[in-house]
């Protein structure tokens, strides 16, 4: 038996447009929360990255104060170095200087005591003391053809003066060579005046405070 629909043509047209709203209505509101949905979690994912990234430059904000502080105390280290390596420097010169200082009074009187009575001595000079930064504690020299070891800390002393005769300067090597706290004695020069007399330079090595 076959069903008849007795309501008139635009009751039927009616009810299924109703019927089709209602069918709709449940996808707007789906599409709807979707879409909340979406935006929330984006929201979520941009506040996230927004985190993160403050965070990290938070990092790097602090990694590079550390790193200027810490240079800076390195500088100021390497100056307090510098400082202490520099007093130690001036304080060695010292000691060098004091520990090498000549007893001038002594000095004088030992060379009048050993000299010819006919010698005259016209300069007398003494140089600084051989530092061991120059030497390396120990640098050879050539005297003729033969190295000789100059030990840090000694003088150089040059004396110049008159005798009468070569034989009398050889004599006065001879006198020098007895004093103990001198060594290598060498003639540097000599040379015969007008009136027979020979003038002279001879150049010898402090080799220990006296």
């Amino acid at each position: 038996m076959r069903a008849v629909n007795l309501l008139p043509a635009d009751a039927r047209t009616a009810k299924s447009g109703l019927s089709a709203v209602g069918t709709q209505i449940p996808v707007r509101q789906a599409l709807q929360i979707g879409g909340a949905v979406a935006l929330l979690f984006t929201i979520a994912i941009v506040g996230l990255y927004m985190h993160e990234r403050s965070v990290v430059h938070g990092a790097q904000s602090t990694l590079t104060n550390d790193q200027a502080r810490l240079a800076a105390m390195q500088a100021q280290v390497d100056a307090v170095r510098n400082d202490q390596q520099e007093a130690s420097s001036r304080m060695s010169a010292m000691n060098a200087v004091v520990g090498s200082r000549m007893n001038w009074d002594r000095t004088m009187g030992e060379l009048a005591r050993v000299l010819p009575a006919d010698t005259v001595l016209t300069n007398l000079e003494a140089g600084a003391p051989v530092t061991a930064a120059a030497v390396s504690a120990v640098t050879a020299t050539a005297v003729g053809d033969t190295p000789v070891a100059v030990p840090a800390g000694t003088s150089t002393l040059t004396i110049s003066g008159s005798s009468p005769s070569y034989v009398r300067v050889a004599n006065v090597l001879d006198k020098l060579s007895l004093l103990p706290w001198l060594t290598g004695v060498t003639l540097e020069s000599t040379s015969k005046q007008a009136g027979g007399t020979a003038t002279w330079a001879i150049n010898a090595t402090v080799s220990e405070v006296h």
